[in-house]
């Protein structure tokens, strides 16, 4: 946190610059320009706005729900980052296969 201020510096400095170079290339602002540069053309935008929308309404309320099961099954308070990664059924860790012959064969096909 000491060392915010000094990122938010380094933030603005960066916005500005990316800012002065879309208007020397002649874009209104830098969002146009970086979509030119990547060569993006087969989504704009308003298609980036759309998705990150739908993942906010539809993805997101899923990602709470699991992580709330989570939280339950770890009888905890709040969850944590590093509570992210923890089996909360305390399970052994998967071991790779030592060779090919280990592998079990295609799925069944259900009827």
């Amino acid at each position: 946190m000491q060392e915010a201020g000094q990122f938010e510096d380094i933030f603005g400095q960066m916005v500005k610059l990316r800012e002065k170079i879309a208007a020397n290339a002649g874009f209104k602002n830098y969002l146009d320009y970086a979509f030119r540069a990547r060569g993006r053309f087969d989504y704009t935008p308003a298609d980036c706005r759309e998705f990150h929308s739908a993942v906010e309404t539809e993805i997101m309320p899923v990602v709470c729900e699991l992580q709330e099961s989570r939280r339950h099954q770890l009888k905890l308070d709040s969850l944590r980052p590093w509570d992210l990664d923890v089996d909360p059924f305390n399970r052994a860790p998967l071991q790779p296969f030592a060779d090919v012959g280990q592998m079990p064969g295609p799925p069944t096909r259900l009827r």
